[in-house]
């Protein structure tokens, strides 16, 4: 997974992600007999709905900030790209 998110956008990758918390509530009811409750549900919907939402927000303005508020952003610092990248390609 660590690797998956050195080579793609996090947006694309988010569902992976929320299946995660399907696989341990599964995991959890067939090992330890355990459902969540409730508010335990209500907390993964609002986990799971603002990432969806967040996704759905990025692929429709772009991940680049091409919406109506980008101009509120401050641009990154000089160089912090080139650094972001090296750092990347060190790792692997």
């Amino acid at each position: 997974m660590i690797g998956a998110f050195l080579r793609a956008p996090a947006s694309m990758l988010t569902p992976y992600t929320y299946l995660q918390i399907l696989w341990s509530t599964a995991y959890g009811y067939l090992v330890f007999d355990h459902m969540p409750d409730g508010w335990s549900g209500v907390g993964m919907g609002v986990i799971v709905g603002s990432g969806l939402l967040l996704a759905l927000h990025e692929r429709r303005w772009g991940a680049g900030g091409d919406g109506p508020r980008s101009s509120l952003r401050s641009p990154p610092p000089e160089g912090a790209q080139a650094s972001l990248g090296a750092a990347r390609r060190e790792a692997w």
